[in-house]
């Protein structure tokens, strides 16, 4: 998870940084989606249930995580710039 810091009372450079870990973040995030979709293209239709449930339930984790992410970002970024109107 990324460490996302309050807007309200965060430093521009911390936001800066926030910015980019959450850019490394959904760039890994990524990577991951495409390795589970692979693994489910791998498996083919003859996959048991089991498994074809278990990837999906993955993949809906992750992608959950990565709104969740994204959405407490611009949160604080929204609560920086009410903070700091100038910059």
């Amino acid at each position: 998870m990324v460490a996302v810091p309050d807007g309200a009372t965060a430093s521009l450079d911390e936001m800066v940084a926030a910015q980019g870990s959450v850019r490394d973040y959904m760039a890994a995030m990524e990577e991951y989606l495409a390795c589970l979709n692979e693994e489910m293209e791998a498996g083919g239709e003859e996959a048991p249930a089991e498994f074809q449930a278990l990837m999906v339930t993955r993949h809906n984790n992750a992608v959950s995580e990565m709104e969740t992410i994204a959405a407490a970002f611009n949160d604080q970024l929204k609560a920086y710039r009410e903070a700091n109107p100038s910059e």
